[in-house]
């Protein structure tokens, strides 16, 4: 872990590249559940800065006396949402660690699947590759990016990477 605050986290594991390249996780930690607008109006709490007291995890203390609970309110808890982000780098298994269950998972995606030698040899990615690293990691989408130079139109690599893969891709054609 790097960087951790009441909302985020950071970490970071080693890729597999020529040179010494970092790949990056950032997590946004659980929230609180969606506040229930219908059912404080039940309950007569007026609106405003007792509604955040809720939505902050407080409990309150109506004028009546009553004490309301945020789990009153409050909706069952909502997973953070989480980015991957992985450039100059072969397949490797910190880099479907990292991505594990994320959300998005940005990979580069430098050659199509004749020039897997070739990425090999430079540290990069296939399309194919990209998508098997998703696959493995059950990441719900992916962004592929890092494109060599040589395909002046991305689409060949798009196709490939959408061919053996159930990770959704952007962008949608």
């Amino acid at each position: 872990m790097v960087y951790e605050s009441k909302n985020y986290r950071v970490t970071t594991r080693p890729l597999d590249h020529r040179i010494f390249a970092l790949g990056y996780r950032l997590e946004e930690k659980t929230r609180p559940g969606r506040f229930n607008l219908e059912r404080a109006n039940e309950l007569g709490i007026p609106a405003g800065p007792l509604f955040s007291k809720l939505q902050s995890g407080h409990s309150i203390t109506l004028a009546d006396g009553r004490t309301i609970d945020p789990g009153e309110v409050l909706g069952p808890p909502r997973p953070g949402k989480s980015v991957t982000y992985c450039l100059d780098t072969r397949p490797c298994q910190n880099a479907v660690e990292l991505a594990f269950e994320a959300d998005w998972l940005i990979y580069e995606a430098t050659y199509t699947r004749e020039f897997t030698e070739e990425a090999g040899q430079y540290g990069h990615s296939t399309a194919a590759q990209a998508a098997e690293v998703a696959g493995k990691a059950g990441a719900r989408n992916l962004l592929i990016t890092h494109f060599s130079s040589r395909y002046p139109d991305a689409r060949v690599l798009l196709a490939e990477a959408r061919a053996p893969s159930r990770a959704r891709l952007w962008p949608r054609t």
